[in-house]
């Protein structure tokens, strides 16, 4: 069974917003990640269940895994401050 890979409508429009020169990195990483969780370099985020995030540059992605089901679920894609924000912190 292969992995899917869905985003929360707030992430879609995240990814419009971002600036053209990190979008290819940005791209590039949710390629890798639709293959799997184990196909990226990411950090569990401390105090959150089954979320993750991605660095790329100054900016991240993060995302939820339900491995029973091999989902993937992209919940926000911004700069850091943003997600510590939203996230409180690493």
């Amino acid at each position: 069974m292969n992995w899917t890979l869905s985003y929360v409508r707030s992430s879609e429009r995240d990814l419009s917003k971002l600036p053209a020169e990190i979008q290819p990195g940005i791209f590039q990483q949710l390629g890798n990640l639709s293959l799997g969780p184990h196909n990226v370099r990411s950090e569990k985020m401390k105090g959150r269940v089954n979320r993750y995030r991605i660095r790329v540059g100054s900016y991240r992605i993060v995302f939820a895994v339900d491995k029973k089901q091999k989902h993937i679920e992209v919940e926000f894609i911004g700069t850091r401050q943003e997600a510590e924000r939203i996230y409180g912190g690493h």
